[in-house]
Formats: structure tokens, sequence, C-alpha cells
């Protein structure tokens, strides 16, 4: 919401009340409680059928002695590079222990303090470095276990075929939101990598360039409502064209343009339409159909409306002229009574 609102323009920020942005965040994060089981590592590369690990990066907050414990020592073989994040003396000398019980050779940063007060000792964290020398020259030897691993990346691949941006887009639909699958992918042959054998984001390419892929068949749109959203799109996605079936997302929105585009579709339809729906409707076509459908039905609802409003008027109007009634009679009775006779 701090990020909607310091880069929201000022049409945009007039949408986001509290009563919105409530919406958006019940609608984005809801808690979800899974049941996992606990596997080794090992049995990780056995599901996998991994053959090899260019680099092992470990980093589990105290737990990174369990893992690496969790190697049977056909596995360890495997291994060519790790990079180990350790939080304690204790837990460094277990590691270094069993790494050199594998053979592998190891480098230890000096540790990085944080916290603490001038006195005091603060946080220590190490990052350790190990290889295994040797591995090239027995990975050059296992030349028919390279073929195999060729064979098994190709089945994994769906037979050697490079997977499609569409493909892709069509798993991540199956496990997320709308609005978290990418709009464009660049594919690479490998991730850049920082010297931690973490991934070097300044090194990664830049995928605004990318021509976005749509699934859906161009359909123009017909009615005035799917004119005028795809009048909007046009206007803050900056595209020559859009179809009724085009995902919001894939053709490059965001969540900043989504409220943009909301705040022109209010100007556009004088009334209100929840962020939320975009975000429920990514399309043209469902959501100019959310919107006709909103505009058909708000009359009937203001007509029933109105229709308890009048009736609750008439019942209270009733309740005091009863109430009126009643009070004249009380006096009329008062009246007719004969005065009170006084005895000395």
């Amino acid at each position: 919401s701090t990020y909607l609102r310091e880069a929201g323009d000022e049409d945009a920020l007039n949408v986001l009340d509290e009563g919105e942005l409530g919406l958006l965040m019940d609608e984005h994060f809801r808690a979800e409680s899974y049941t996992c089981p606990l596997v080794t590592l090992s049995d990780i590369i056995s599901e996998h059928r991994v053959e090899r690990i260019d680099l092992l990066k470990v980093d589990v907050e105290k737990s990174e002695f369990d893992v690496l414990s969790g190697l049977r020592d056909e596995d360890w073989k495997k291994i060519r590079q790790l990079v180990v994040e350790v939080d304690t003396p204790e837990l460094l000398r277990q590691i270094t222990a069993l790494l050199e019980r594998q053979g592998f050779d190891f480098e230890v940063d000096e540790t990085i303090r944080a916290g603490g007060d001038a006195g005091g000792p603060g946080f220590r964290f190490y990052m350790l470095y190990a290889r295994q020398p040797g591995f090239e020259d027995r990975v050059a030897d296992g030349a028919a276990r390279s073929k195999e691993d060729e064979g098994v990346a190709g089945e994994s691949r769906g037979g050697g075929r490079a997977l499609t941006a569409g493909e892709l887009r069509r798993f991540l639909r199956e496990h997320l939101p709308e609005y978290m699958i990418p709009s464009a992918f660049t594919f690479l042959p490998e991730l850049p990598l920082t010297p931690n054998g973490k991934v070097n984001r300044r090194a990664l390419p830049d995928p605004s360039g990318e021509a976005l892929e749509s699934e859906a068949a161009y359909v123009a749109p017909e009615t005035s409502a799917e004119q005028t959203v795809a009048a909007v799109w046009r206007e803050v996605l900056k595209v020559e064209r859009v179809g009724v079936n085009d995902n919001f997302f894939e053709a490059g929105g965001t969540s900043l343009l989504v409220v943009q585009v909301n705040a022109k579709l209010r100007e556009a339809f004088d009334r209100p339409i929840p962020v939320v729906e975009m975000f429920r409707h990514p399309t043209i076509k469902t959501l100019a159909a959310y919107i006709e459908r909103e505009q058909h039905e708000k009359p009937t609802f203001e007509r029933a409306q109105s229709r308890v409003t009048k009736q609750a008027e008439a019942s209270s109007l009733a309740r005091q002229m009863r109430q009126a009634r009643q009070a004249s009679a009380r006096k009329d009775k008062d009246k007719k009574r004969p005065p009170p006779t006084r005895t000395s």
C-alpha cells in the first residue's frame, strides 16, 4: 500500500481509501496451512534423479548441519561446490569436520559482525566455501553418465523441447492468482550468480523489451462497455491493440497500473468500481460484463431499497398517528371524569 501511495498518480491516489486497501489486502494475503513430510536431501536427489550438483547453497537458520547430514556418501560425490552460511562457532566446527570426512577443500570468511554494543560481542556469521577436488576429472571420465544426464534432462523438458511462455503461464495459473503471474518471460541458459552463490540480480537482463506473448486469439471489443475498457487499457498500457480475451497482466499490466486503470474507468462509467474486482476480472470481456451487470442490478437494488425506506417511513407515521389518537382519547376521558369531592 505504501508503494501504491508513493508511486501512484493523483487519480490513483483518490481511489486508494482505507476500504479499498483493506479489500486488496484481504484478496492478496490469505493464510493457508500445509502439512509437509520431512525428507532428507538425498531423498530429493533420488526423487528428481539428480546426477550432478555444480553449486549447493545452504542457509536454513542454524539447521545447516542437519541438512548436510541428510546426504548419503554416494550423493556427496555428486556435489562440485558448496556455500554454507553458518551462525555459530559450534555449528562451524561440526560442518567443517563433516566436509573433511567427505574430502572437500574449504575456506571460511572472516566473521561478519552485526548488532551489539561497543563493548558487546554482537552476532557472528560465517560464510563457508567448499569444493570437491578432482570433481571435473571424475566427470570427464564418466562420459556415459553425461549422456544419461542429457536424456533425463530431455525427459524433464518434454522430450528435449524447450518450454514456451504460454506453457509456463498455464502451469503458474494452476498454482498462483492472476496478479502474481509474470507478464513476460526471459529464457536464460543459466542464472548469473554472485561469488556467494546467490542470484546476481544486476546481471539479469531487462525483461521490459521482451515481446509479450498473448495466448488468446484476437477478438475485437463489441459492446460499449468493452470498447470503453479497451480504450483505457490501450492508454495506460501504451499498446495499439487489445482483444476482449487478453489478460491485463499478460499484456504488461502491474498492480500499480491496475489502480490507474481503475481511476479512469470510474471516471468513464461515472460510478465506483472496487479495485479488487480488477484482479477478479482480468480480461476486458469479464470486466465489462461485471460493470454492465452491476449497472443493471444497481437500479433494481435502489428501487428495492426505496420501497423498504418508504415502508419504514409509513410504519413510523402510522405508529405516531396511533400514539396521537391514544393520547387524545386519554384527554377526553379525563375531561368527562367528575371532579373529586372533599370531606370535612
